[in-house]
């Protein structure tokens, strides 16, 4: 892992290199390891044009894990990534068959909040310029280049346009607004664009662009705002 992110330092996002380094990036849990490994015997076998592969677990899971690292592969604790302060238990309230990570500067906080904020949290840590983040219950059935995913110097963003302005997309709608609060977009430009995939690439110098700003703005951690309201979509916020 390389330097830290150092908080409100916006990184203003550059040209890329003509062939970008790019590493894929997978969130996980103890529950989905077997769809995972799945993942990971059918990345090695068809996937192309990716330097590295990060899979992001909590701490207890790190162990289960270990086992599917090569020497292309690095499963990351996710102590290394977030604050000290943002701490998992056993949840009583579902006699103790879930986790909640709990903290006086957020919301309770679910597996899968956490396993977003691991997600943005990885662009301080890897170094190659281009993150690819796929579910760990994806499985690829025939040859894949990484490069589809970039042109011309530029990442391709996935969106799909105006769809939250249509009717049953409520939820979606709360994460767009939730993500303009967050980089402090006035909720009358609130997007009405869907950024959500299973398979997706980000720039990780707009990543940390975008957590300086978050910063800049509300001047607390980034994952203090984001972890403020339950309901977020990392997706939402990067688009």
């Amino acid at each position: 892992m390389n330097s830290r992110f150092v908080p409100g330092a916006a990184v203003e996002p550059s040209p890329l290199r003509q062939t970008p380094t790019a590493a894929i990036v997978t969130a996980s849990y103890a529950p989905d390891f077997e769809r995972c490994r799945l993942l990971c015997e059918t990345l090695d076998r068809h996937v192309s044009g990716a330097a590295h592969h990060y899979i992001l677990v909590e701490h207890r899971d790190v162990g289960l894990f270990r086992q599917l690292e090569t020497g292309r592969r690095t499963v990351v604790d996710e102590r290394e990534l977030l604050p000290r302060w943002l701490h998992a238990f056993d949840d009583p309230l579902s006699l103790f068959r879930r986790r909640v990570w709990l903290s006086l500067k957020t919301q309770p906080l679910r597996g899968w909040h956490v396993q977003q904020l691991r997600r943005i949290a990885i662009s301080a840590h890897a170094s190659q310029d281009v993150l690819i983040f796929c579910d760990s219950d994806v499985a690829f059935l025939k040859p894949f280049d990484c490069g589809a995913f970039w042109r011309d110097g530029k990442v391709r963003l996935f969106r799909r346009d105006a769809v939250l302005a249509d009717e049953g997309h409520e939820e979606h709608r709360i994460w767009s607004r939730n993500a303009g609060s967050a980089l402090g977009i006035d909720p009358s430009r609130t997007s009405i664009h869907d950024y959500i995939s299973t398979l997706i690439a980000w720039r990780r110098d707009t990543v940390l662009a975008m957590c300086g700003e978050i910063e800049k703005v509300h001047g607390r951690n980034w994952v203090e705002v984001v972890g403020s309201a339950r309901k977020f979509s990392e997706c939402m916020i990067y688009g």
